[in-house]
């Protein structure tokens, strides 16, 4: 039942920047795309929470902190990832550009926790890095295309919102 469920997560999650520039295109705002997403993901989490038996309650001061940080990251990663999806020729390539947020984690861990920058992992970021960047193959866009350096940058910035959400 575990494959199953993976194939199914990893199903939906590859289609999800598909349907949500569907969704942009018909007509509906990004906060709307959004919470549509969270109303139902949250449902969802409800149901497995309630049907395994586990507990909400946390402590007045970490719901703060959840809420604040959390909330401002994730909902930022979110919204400027919708943004960029509208001003790229290709959900496909805001989201390879969004995949940059592992080199924001190990820069934001060197700088707030003192973790260190070693060459194997400097190696890795170049490596993944160029990677990005040969998969979003930004100079085949048209460069006539009015916005997409703002939707490059908004992807870019979503990555570095997710890396605060996840430090």
């Amino acid at each position: 039942m575990g494959y199953l469920y993976v194939l199914l997560a990893s199903t939906l999650f590859g289609l999800s920047p598909t349907l949500s520039a569907l969704l942009q295109r018909s007509g509906w705002s990004n906060g709307a795309v959004l919470l549509n997403n969270e109303v139902f993901g949250g449902l969802y989490l409800l149901f497995l929470t309630r049907s395994k038996g586990l507990g909400l309650r946390i402590k007045k001061r970490e719901f703060a902190v959840a809420a604040g940080l959390g909330g401002i990251s994730f909902w930022g990663t979110n919204i400027l990832l919708l943004e960029s999806y509208i001003l790229l020729p290709s959900p496909g390539i805001a989201t390879v550009l969004h995949f940059i947020y592992p080199i924001f984690v190990m820069v934001i861990m060197a700088f707030l926790f003192k973790e260190r920058l070693t060459p194997p992992k400097l190696l890795c970021a170049v490596i993944s890095l160029w990677g990005i960047v040969l998969i979003a193959d930004i100079s085949r866009m048209p460069s006539q295309s009015t916005g997409l350096l703002t939707g490059v940058l908004l992807a870019t910035a979503s990555g570095a919102a997710y890396a605060v959400y996840i430090v």
